[in-house]
């Protein structure tokens, strides 16, 4: 019977056939609530023992308030010998109200010019190779082979180019 059970339950949960045994077996065993996590209603692994977070905010309360979260995980590493993950004493710091973090500023889109779309509609992916990005924001056309762009052929060298896309060009 647990032959034919494992084998439709592989096929509509997708899961492989030693799993699918182990589930029948804590379910004969332990009924439906055997199927649930056992680490349910447990503390978690990554929890700060008892009372080190108030120790911590203390602390920092009195010696390191106007610290950034490095620095105060530094100095309590240093002198305390409280070794905490500066992430941790960031959510200590903000849930204590003694950090603020920073807003982070809004995407914005560079400025793409007609002609530059000009450009990159003439040269297909398939010729260049794959788009890329540049320090200017704009995506830039990378050369399929790096001796290539190295060095721009004898036709081009007496011309400026300012990017991949327009040295592609001044090659055609």
């Amino acid at each position: 019977m647990l032959r034919g059970v494992v084998g439709g339950a592989t096929e509509k949960l997708g899961l492989p056939r030693r799993q699918v045994k182990r589930l029948v077996i804590r379910y004969r065993e332990d009924g439906p609530s055997g199927l649930g996590s056992r680490k349910r209603g447990r503390d978690s692994n990554r929890q700060l023992p008892p009372g080190l977070e108030s120790r911590v905010r203390g602390l920092i309360r009195d010696t390191y308030a106007d610290f950034g979260p490095t620095l105060a995980a530094e100095k309590l590493r240093e002198r305390h010998g409280i070794d905490l993950a500066k992430e941790t004493v960031r959510r200590i710091m903000i849930d204590a109200g003694f950090w603020v973090p920073r807003l982070r500023a809004p995407f914005s889109r560079p400025f793409h010019s007609e002609r530059q779309s000009a450009i990159d509609e003439a040269l297909s992916e398939d010729d260049i190779g794959p788009m890329a990005p540049s320090r200017s924001g704009r995506p830039e056309r990378l050369l399929a082979h790096s001796a290539l762009a190295s060095q721009p052929p004898p036709s081009a060298r007496n011309k400026v180019t300012v990017s991949c896309s327009r040295w592609v060009l001044a090659c055609r």
